[in-house]
């Protein structure tokens, strides 16, 4: 692929997202998920604005 092929790939993707999001609605509980992303991301090399994610106090 030339780089004018990819350009023209990369905007149609863009047009199909666009499409697709107009008339996206979550099926799921946002609030939660991120909730659920900030208790496990110190497991996964997670960084906050503070530095290192860190566990969550509560552990069992």
């Amino acid at each position: 692929m030339d780089h004018s092929e990819k350009l023209l790939a990369i905007k149609k993707l863009h047009e199909i997202n666009v499409r697709l999001e107009e008339s996206f609605e979550p099926d799921f509980d946002v609030q939660e998920v991120i909730e659920e992303e900030r208790k496990n991301s110190w497991k996964y090399g997670g960084k906050t604005v503070f530095g290192d994610a860190k566990p969550p106090r509560n552990l069992p």
